[in-house]
């Protein structure tokens, strides 16, 4: 399959990497919207479905495929970490040696107003993905992981087609959700958000912030100052890794997963899917009783 994500994981190139990724899922979303609605749908903040109900929309799973992975990098700190420094360095909280590189810093301070604000994020979240490690998504995420693992743990003389049944349902049952609940606000959401997240990695990736917190990546930087910034240690790499492999995951399921049941085959015992699917299970165990 086509994967938009390198590996093994590689923190700094994989938030471009997804960042790209899902820019990508969202042109697609786009030119659906514009195949629906014409031009005049790309000034509709809250669309209703690009198809008639209870049907799986591809788009409409990226989109939430999307927001997925903005969740998770929201999970490991990310903006929470961004909008906290720039509140702190604008209202002289926080003395550093940040000077013309403060106006990457202004927007996360001063425009909260023009853009999503955490508890809206959250609340967008909560309705499209059912967010969280007792959530809906996270719980059939990880019922449908398991069975692809279980296809690829299968012994080479074992029949499979039990198996490959199995996921094909849980795939089917878990798109059809997710295409039902991204609709309305989510693909205009998720723009905002995705250039969000664009903002705060260029702003920490500037010579002089990056300077000013110590030198080092995105995620050497929240290790350091997350505890005193934002008053806790987001377990940074392991919520990278739900972000990179469960993006790929939703991504293959919005392109399958309507026809995933009557083409149940297509999940083979080396398909790329199961290095996703035994990734993100290892993150998930990872992060087991530590999610925020």
């Amino acid at each position: 399959m086509g994967s938009c994500l390198p590996h093994p994981p590689l923190e700094q190139d994989d938030l471009a990497a997804g960042l790209s990724c899902c820019e990508h899922l969202l042109a697609e979303h786009i030119a659906s919207v514009t195949r629906v609605h014409g031009n005049y749908g790309l000034g509709m903040v809250d669309l209703p479905p690009l198809e008639r109900p209870g049907e799986i929309v591809a788009a409409q799973v990226n989109s939430a495929a999307v927001l997925y992975w903005c969740d998770q990098v929201e999970q490991a700190g990310v903006l929470a970490f961004v909008e906290t420094l720039a509140e702190r360095v604008f209202t002289g909280q926080l003395t550093l040696p940040i000077h013309h590189a403060a106006d990457k810093l202004r927007p996360f301070w001063r425009s909260a107003q023009h853009r999503f604000t955490a508890p809206e994020r959250q609340m967008l979240y909560r309705q499209v993905l059912d967010a969280g490690v007792e959530g809906r998504l996270h719980q059939q995420l990880r019922q449908t992981a398991g069975a692809l693992a279980a296809i690829g743990r299968e012994p080479m003389d074992n029949a499979i087609l039990h198996l490959q049944t199995r996921a094909a349902w849980q795939i089917h049952d878990l798109t059809r959700g997710l295409s039902d609940r991204a609709v309305g606000i989510s693909g205009f959401a998720a723009r905002d958000i995705v250039g969000q997240i664009r903002a705060a990695l260029e702003a920490l990736a500037d010579r002089e912030i990056s300077q000013a917190l110590g030198g080092g990546s995105a995620g050497f930087m929240l290790q350091r100052w997350a505890p005193s910034l934002i008053g806790y240690q987001p377990q940074f790499s392991l919520h990278l890794q739900l972000a990179q492999n469960g993006v790929e995951l939703l991504r293959w399921f919005a392109r399958e997963g309507g026809q995933i049941v009557a083409n149940s085959r297509l999940i083979a015992r080396h398909h790329p899917l199961i290095h996703n699917a035994e990734a993100w299970l290892a993150a998930a165990q990872g992060l087991r009783g530590g999610f925020r």
